[in-house]
């Protein structure tokens, strides 16, 4: 059953996105009705927080271009490093660990040498944030690791 779904979700085409022209005339049509959002979110064919999303980002929508879709920058800023030192130590330390074998390198003392590197950062995230970081580090870093421990 769990097959058939993910099946049926992989195959589902992605809804197309909407130009900012016609996240403006929603906007309009929100604003001028005394309808409601449900009704007009329906209408455009999006959900509701969608609609409130796109009112939020107004300012923004309209200064771009009208035949183009925005794109909070916002969105996608975790992705890229933020802490490019802090991620080249922690590479070194792992391809030191890797070379000379000392220990198996896992999450957990990757927060450890995260605590001993960045301890001011490591102190005003949570937990969660900070495996968070861990997790797209090991996954950014991935194949320049294996690079490294190879050697000449």
């Amino acid at each position: 059953m769990t097959s058939a779904i993910l099946l049926f979700a992989r195959n589902m085409p992605r809804s197309p996105k909407k130009t900012n022209k016609k996240k403006l005339q929603a906007l309009k049509l929100l604003e001028a009705a005394s309808t409601t959002a449900v009704a007009v979110a329906a209408a455009v064919g999006v959900d509701r927080s969608t609609l409130h999303r796109w009112k939020k980002d107004a300012d923004r929508i309209a200064a771009s271009s009208p035949s183009q879709c925005f794109a909070d920058p916002r969105a996608r800023a975790h992705v890229y490093v933020q802490q490019p030192e802090l991620e080249q130590r922690l590479l070194e330390w792992i391809v030191n660990m890797r070379k000379n074998r000392y220990i198996c390198v896992s999450t957990n003392c990757l927060l450890l040498m995260h605590s001993k590197f960045a301890p001011a950062l490591f102190a005003s995230r949570s937990q969660a944030a900070s495996l968070m970081f861990i997790r797209r580090f090991l996954k950014r870093s991935a194949d320049r690791a294996a690079d490294y421990s190879q050697g000449p």
